[in-house]
């Protein structure tokens, strides 16, 4: 019973720049895959799908599946886990490496490397011809080596020769040096061996290739490392195979082949030794329509293949109804998208095409209808040579049987803008009839007719045409007119406008009305390029010229599809990592542990700690940490960094700061800045004060009368102080700071607790009332004299109440401390129960009285105070 395995695949995230703007790309839905067949990295997937039948499904788990190559049936698929990888590489174990000189000097050689794939491909002038062997060697994942053609030319680092009589390999640099040592074996990942099948009618069909990358294969020259082969006039090969969501990297000839009625989509093509991608719409069921959408195509034709022949980014031929749209197509070292040899109905649209070194779209030995709409072709061909590095350029390609178009694109930056090129070939044209490839001597001539270039917008170049014409007035193949429809374009020039044109600075327009003619018209004036009658008049009647100092050119209003980012290779998120200890921003002494914790959707390859800028642990398992010596370091702050790799080798980094205080013998500063000293507090009052220190303040501790109030680790530091919780005498109030070392300062002040009483209110209007009433009366000296005497007693029994020492107290604990009365003062304790004035007397209790002479004869008594417990 097969092996039922649910696979679940969820969000990616990848951004670039486009024309200078950060783009997010993002699939936030995830697919369920039923499976039929799992398959581990020591399985053998030929094997399994050799014994399978047509439609079963194949889970590829996690990790790398090295020297894999399956020959697939028609209708199965192969649908990768997160981080499944097929390689067609082979490990060479540094410490299996024989030193030829005995002494550690090298070179160094591995025996049993029995791979020789087919010499294919055409070198480049001043190209290394060993190019043209399939297999490569890479060192630490991702670095080509050069492949020299003999022992005796192994001299330099970066170079390794392959002794295919011998079957050895040899390195110049020592083995030991590298962490990983890789040679590629396998000549495809998944693909039919062609010229095993007897009809074509054999060939596998309906494939589905999803979420793998694929790596490293030996493949030829134009072989795609995954894909159909097909060639010959016969129409052999497969069809309809679907590849998704795959990342196709440093193989040796072409990255993926698209196949007749394929689909190519949200893929990653980068790094391929040939080309990213190739494609024909050979079959023998006949031509069928072929996509390519959504994928970004990068960094191809690494090594030495001359890109005239086959290179750069894609390339494609034999095909009818072939779309390439919305796709990224950037920094490929040839062409961006080529169509070459009888295309027809081709879609290039809503495409991104930016900084390859040969031209932007490239459209060659093909014909119309088609259509050229929406896309943006920038900066391409800068240093190209000879005609080639326009931003379009249509080469000995006719409409005969349908216009071809190019409309509401963006060209701008470009050697040339859009160049149209007929040709003359002495061995025969391929006719357009037979679309299979073979040539007709009886039309020798290749030529550019039937064109409608309308509504672009076209951006300066340096001293290189925006449009030029090498093209017949008179068609070879129709004897009529050739014909061009061009019209309602924006042009911007360095000196562009309406009174420009006279400057040999703008390039505008070329015409060679024979093909190599020596005698062109050159147009640099636009008013003469709009109203010239002698052969060309009418054109761009309803055009503009602009200044390109005062504007920019920008993607046409009437373009309705833009290029928008997507999502491209394998459905993979990057890991995560935080560092969990020490916290940011903290201090820290002797030895400290610090921690970091990780996760990912695949598998954590190692966790890499750098400080101060320099690798000083690596852990490979949870929990992640090291410890950490900070006595071999001054003191100070640094910075801390966490960095996680999966084995994919995807990262994320998390950073701190931390401050090392072991040297540290400096006291901090403090002072409290309010309340004042010698203030008296009535209600809840901020008690704050100002810390510093050499390193860092750890904290504040406030305290009143020695009892700890309260203590704050942050600036500003406060504690909040309420007096009803207190007696009405003084305290004393202090505020320390301490540093992270144990240094620490001290500031005090003394403040006066002064809780307002009802009987205080009392005794503040009898003070207003009686000195109204005296004031007003006759007086005896002798009673004001007396009165004085007892006035200065009531002083004094008050200030010895005040100034007695005790400790904080709240005020709802007995107190029962009663000073002796002076002579002139009574002790009053009534009876229970018993009330004075309205109030309930509860004892022990004191009443203090004064004697105020109200009239002659007449005393009164001032009560003075009611102490109550």
């Amino acid at each position: 019973m097969p092996n039922i395995k649910t696979l679940f695949f969820t969000s990616a995230f990848i951004a670039v720049s486009v024309l200078g703007l950060a783009h997010t790309f993002n699939n936030t839905g995830h697919s369920v895959v039923s499976c039929d067949v799992v398959v581990t990295t020591s399985d053998d997937l030929d094997a399994l799908a050799d014994a399978n039948p047509e439609n079963t499904v194949f889970c590829i788990e996690a990790g790398i599946h090295y020297e894999t190559s399956v020959t697939p049936k028609s209708g199965q698929q192969f649908i990768g886990d997160y981080g499944a990888v097929l390689s067609g590489a082979r490990v060479l174990d540094p410490v299996a490496a024989i030193d030829t000189s005995g002494v550690g000097s090298g070179p160094w050689y591995w025996t049993g490397q029995t791979q020789a794939g087919m010499q294919h491909g055409s070198i480049k002038s001043g190209g290394n011809p060993m190019d043209r062997y399939p297999e490569d060697v890479f060192v630490d994942n991702t670095t080509w080596l050069t492949q020299v053609d003999s022992l005796a030319n192994l001299d330099q680092s970066g170079e390794w020769y392959f002794d295919y009589a011998a079957d050895r390999i040899y390195l110049y640099d020592d083995p030991s040096s590298f962490s990983l040592i890789e040679t590629s074996v396998e000549d495809t990942a998944i693909a039919p061996v062609w010229w095993e099948y007897a009809d074509a009618s054999e060939f596998p069909d309906d494939v589905v290739v999803d979420n793998l990358v694929i790596e490293k294969y030996a493949n030829p020259a134009q072989f795609g490392a995954i894909g159909a082969q097909s060639y010959g006039p016969a129409g052999n090969g497969s069809d309809s195979w679907q590849i998704r969501n795959v990342e196709s990297r440093y193989n040796h000839g072409c990255g993926i082949r698209i196949v007749n009625g394929g689909l190519l989509e949200n893929s990653s093509i980068h790094n391929n030794g040939q080309i990213g991608v190739c494609g024909s719409g050979e079959s023998d069921e006949g031509a069928m329509p072929m996509t390519m959408r959504n994928n970004n195509v990068f960094e191809n034709l690494v090594l030495d293949f001359s890109w005239g022949w086959e290179g750069g980014a894609m390339k494609f031929s034999l095909t009818d109804g072939m779309t390439v749209e919305n796709n990224w197509v950037h920094d490929n070292a040839g062409p961006g998208i080529w169509y070459d040899i009888n295309n027809y109905n081709a879609v290039i649209e809503s495409n991104l095409v930016e900084d390859n070194e040969e031209q932007g779209i490239f459209y060659e030995i093909s014909y119309g209808p088609a259509l050229i709409t929406c896309n943006q072709s920038l900066n391409n061909g800068v240093g190209a040579i000879g005609d080639n590095g326009a931003g379009v350029f249509i080469s000995s390609s006719d409409g005969d049987s349908g216009e071809i178009v190019i409309r509401d694109n963006l060209i701008d930056g470009n050697k040339w803008g859009i160049l149209m090129h007929s040709e003359l070939l002495n061995n025969g044209r391929y006719d357009d009839l037979n679309g299979n490839g073979s040539r007709d001597p009886g039309e020798p001539y290749y030529e550019v007719d039937k064109l409608n270039i309308q509504n672009n917008e076209i951006g300066a170049v340096n001293d290189y045409w925006l449009i030029h014409l090498r093209t017949n007035q008179t068609s070879i193949a129709t004897g009529q007119p050739t014909t061009y429809t061009i019209d309602n374009n924006v042009y911007y020039t360095d000196e562009g406008g309406a009174g420009a044109g006279s400057s040999d600075d703008d390039w505008l327009f070329r015409y060679n009305t024979e093909p190599d003619s020596s005698n062109p018209l050159n147009f640099y004036n636009f008013v003469e390029w709009q109203t010239n009658t002698e052969e060309y008049g009418g054109f761009d009647a309803n055009s503009t010229n602009l200044d390109s100092d005062l504007q920019s050119p920008s993607l046409p209003a009437s373009c309705l599809s833009p290029f928008t980012p997507s999502t491209y290779g394998p459905v993979n998120t990057n890991p995560t990592v935080a560092i969990s200890s020490p916290a940011n921003g903290s201090t820290v002494t002797d030895t400290v542990t610090v921690s970091a914790t990780a996760d990912d959707d695949f598998q954590i390859d190692r966790v890499e700690f750098t400080f101060d800028g320099s690798l000083i642990a690596t852990d490979t398992a949870a929990p992640y940490s090291f410890d950490l010596n900070t006595t071999l370091y001054a003191d100070g702050s640094y910075p801390l960094q966490a960095e996680v790799f999966d084995s994919l080798g995807n990262s994320t980094t998390d950073s701190i700061s931390m401050t090392i205080a072991n040297a540290d013998t400096t006291d901090p500063t403090v002072s409290i800045t309010s309340p004042n000293n010698n203030a008296k507090l009535t209600t809840t009052t901020s008690i704050t004060a100002n810390a510093s220190d050499d390193v860092a303040v750890d904290r504040v501790e406030f305290t009143i009368n020695g009892s700890l109030l309260a203590s704050d680790t942050t600036a500003p530091y406060s504690a909040s102080l309420n007096p009803a919780n207190y007696n009405n005498i003084n305290y004393t109030l202090t505020a320390t700071a301490y540093d992270s070392s144990g240094n620490s300062s001290v500031d005090a002040i003394t403040v006066q607790i002064a809780n307002v009483t009802a009987g205080d209110d009392e005794e503040q209007d009898s003070n207003n009332n009686s000195g109204d009433t005296s004031s007003d009366q006759p007086t005896n000296s002798d009673d004001e004299s007396e009165n004085t005497d007892e006035t200065e007693a009531d002083q004094s029994d008050a200030s010895e109440l005040q100034d007695e020492t005790t400790p904080a107290t709240p005020v709802d604990q007995p107190f029962n401390n009663s000073p002796s009365p002076s002579p002139n003062q009574q002790n009053v304790e009534p009876e229970e129960p018993a009330t004075f004035l309205g109030i309930e007397l509860t004892p022990p209790i004191i009443i203090s009285f004064t004697a105020v002479p109200i009239t002659l004869g007449v005393v009164g008594l001032f009560i003075r105070r009611i102490i109550l417990p």
